[in-house]
Order: structure tokens, then C-alpha cells, then sequence
């Protein structure tokens, strides 16, 4: 194969690579909400626009990682059945001490 042949072959290949074929989206789009307990503006949000969503995450749980009992960190405060709630599940906790304060295992 001579060098010109190479260069063709290479050139192809880079530009096969770069190549990006879009998928075909297998429905129509979601649009999720996410609050942050701590601000009433984002529970305003929701509940002036929640219709429009199509899950909202509204609680905040965490894990503790040394009993393995979830927490509820931020509780569930959002009534609405314009949209299923949905809750944020995750194993940190910020500093330990001040984060399980005011927090409520959950049975």
C-alpha cells in the first residue's frame, strides 16, 4: 500500500469516527422538576407549574452509611397530584453532626 492510499484510508476512518447519528427518541419528552426544600419559591414553583411536569422530586433522603436506616433529611411538603412525586435518595449527609438535627428516621 503506498503512502497516499495510507493517508486516504486514515483520513476516512477520522472522519467515520467523528460521524454522530442522532437516536430516535423512543417517545415524547419528560420535563422533571426539582425542588429545593429549603426555598418556598421552589414549592411555589412546583405548585404554580407542576402540571406541566411530568415527576417532581420533592424529598430529600439519605442513607446513614453506619446503620444503613434511611433518614428523611427534607420531607415530602409539596401536595399535589398534578404530577408524581418523586424523592432524591442519597448516602451523604454533609457534615454529620448537624445534618441528622431535626431529621426524621424513617418507619
Amino acid at each position: 500500500m503506498n503512502r497516499r492510499m495510507a493517508v486516504t484510508c486514515a483520513a476516512l476512518i477520522t472522519l467515520a469516527a467523528c460521524i454522530h447519528v442522532p437516536s430516535v427518541p423512543s417517545g415524547p419528552a419528560e420535563y422533571w422538576g426539582f425542588t429545593g426544600p429549603w426555598d418556598k419559591r421552589s414549592d411555589q414553583s412546583v405548585e404554580a407549574h407542576g402540571a406541566s411536569l411530568a415527576r417532581v422530586i420533592t424529598g430529600w433522603i439519605t442513607f446513614d452509611t453506619t446503620s444503613f436506616l434511611p433518614v428523611r433529611v427534607y420531607p415530602d411538603t409539596i401536595r399535589t397530584d398534578s404530577s408524581q412525586r418523586m424523592a432524591l435518595i442519597t448516602s451523604y449527609s454533609g457534615n454529620r453532626a448537624a445534618s441528622t438535627q431535626g431529621c426524621e428516621p424513617l418507619s
